[in-house]
């Protein structure tokens, strides 16, 4: 899937909770589970650091990879939100 976005996608901080509308997140990939969960874009002030990561939004964490090894973040990160743009089964609508 090929996805052009235009507008001004920008990092929200993460409130704790599960996000009940994921269309306005900007998708990353997909999990390796049996359902192909949609990942969506973070990032993560880790080690003084702002790190990308992966946010699944039935975890409710952001996941990064620093030196080899991937860490979870359950508070304290931001994930990529289109501000008034959404991307609804792969097309913005």
């Amino acid at each position: 899937m090929f996805l052009l976005i235009s507008g001004c996608p920008k990092f929200e901080t993460f409130r704790g909770k599960s996000i009940a509308n994921v269309n306005m997140l900007v998708p990353g990939g997909n999990d390796f589970d049996k359902n192909q969960t949609t990942l969506y874009i973070c990032t993560v002030l880790y080690k003084g650091n702002f790190v990308p990561g992966k946010y699944h939004n039935e975890r409710q964490s952001c996941r990064l990879i620093w030196e080899g090894t991937e860490h979870s973040r359950t508070s304290n990160f931001q994930i990529l939100k289109l501000s008034s743009l959404q991307i609804n089964n792969g097309t913005l609508k």
